[in-house]
């Protein structure tokens, strides 16, 4: 618990107002551990942010191999940019992954079309050798 003291000035007089408040913290550790209460839930976001921009790119490195068309492509990260939309009024890890994903193919989309294809590419191979992301609770 921590206490906080604030000192005010109301008609020339010093008020003193006593305050508690409880923190929670969590925290996540780069040798994937995840120390502390999780009341928002912090874990299942980043867990489902990371391996939803994981997926995204290794998605479209299996659509680059199979050597679609631009257009092609650009078909594909728009369905998955609609499916993170309609994801959103959810709480779940399956809506949070999917949000991530439209999140992350809108960023694809605006690559692909700003700077072209090979930029594209070598960013989903980044994307795509990112390992998934799975924390464990201590």
């Amino acid at each position: 618990m921590l206490y906080l003291l604030k000192s005010d000035r109301i008609l020339g007089l010093r008020v003193l107002t006593l305050s508690s408040v409880v923190l929670s913290m969590a925290c996540c550790f780069k040798m994937e551990l995840f120390v502390g209460p999780d009341e928002a839930r912090l874990q299942d976001h980043f867990e489902c942010e990371r391996n939803g921009q994981h997926d995204e790119g290794y998605s479209m490195t299996l659509a680059i191999r199979k050597q679609l068309s631009d257009n092609e492509i650009i078909a594909k990260l728009n369905e998955h940019i609609q499916k993170g939309w309609t994801s959103r009024p959810g709480t779940d890890r399956e809506s949070l992954y999917y949000v991530a994903r439209g999140n992350e193919a809108q960023l694809l989309l605006q690559l692909l079309k700003q700077t072209g294809r090979p930029k594209l590419e070598h960013a989903v191979s980044q994307l795509a050798k990112m390992p998934r992301t799975q924390l464990h609770k201590t």
